[in-house]
């Protein structure tokens, strides 16, 4: 899925991509040039700050790391994850149904408008796991963009007048080889199933295998 990989001997070497930017909010974000990205968007005050901090903690150790450290950490992150948005139960706007059906179509129009190739998603309850090749503009616009507009459309839908939808920071991840892509595809679609929504994750109705 990856583009770029050339062949080296018997095996196969990524090019290095050259950076657009890298910058900080809460979060580290690291943009290349034709990345694929694996991004995960929550609902504002799904978690509780405590998580967030850990969270922010294992980004910057993520930053520093290399190999198979690098590898621990990130199964770490996404342990913390799962086990706080899963349990959560404050809020579960993401799959009232016009809203679920709403942000898909929002990301069939990004890949219409020449903005992402999506690969895979996920709608959950409180938050969304996209995998996508950025294919026109930069990251943090499109998300921006993509996260303006589906704020206010499931604002409207659902009659919320809090200020807030989603949560300022996303956490994005730039996919470095086919393995990475593969365990992101992976964890995508067990995810309904480790949240005990579903058995079999073919059965999960908000994602794009069902569409």
């Amino acid at each position: 899925m990856l583009r770029r990989w050339k062949r080296r001997g018997r095996g196969m070497i990524m090019n290095k991509p050259r950076t657009l930017s890298f910058y900080r909010g809460r979060l580290p974000h690291w943009e290349v040039e034709d990345g694929v990205y694996f991004v995960t968007l929550r609902l504002y005050g799904a978690l509780p700050a405590k998580c967030v901090k850990a969270l922010q903690e294992l980004a910057i150790e993520i930053e520093k790391s290399e190999g198979p450290a690098k590898e621990k950490l990130q199964r770490r992150t996404f342990a913390i994850l799962e086990q706080y948005l899963h349990n959560s139960v404050d809020k579960k706007h993401l799959t009232e149904p016009p809203v679920a059906a709403m942000i898909g179509d929002s990301i069939a129009h990004m890949q219409a408008s020449g903005l992402w190739e999506t690969f895979e998603y996920v709608i959950m309850p409180n938050h969304l796991h996209l995998l996508f090749a950025l294919t026109g503009g930069s990251l943090s616009t499109s998300m921006l963009s993509f996260k303006r507009w589906t704020g206010r459309q499931a604002k409207a839908i659902l009659s919320l007048s809090e200020p807030h939808f989603w949560q300022n920071d996303s956490f994005d991840h730039w996919v470095r080889s086919d393995a990475e892509f593969k365990k992101a595809v992976e964890y995508i679609r067990a995810n309904p199933v480790k949240a005990g929504l579903v058995q079999d994750y073919r059965d999960w109705p908000y994602c794009s295998w069902s569409t």
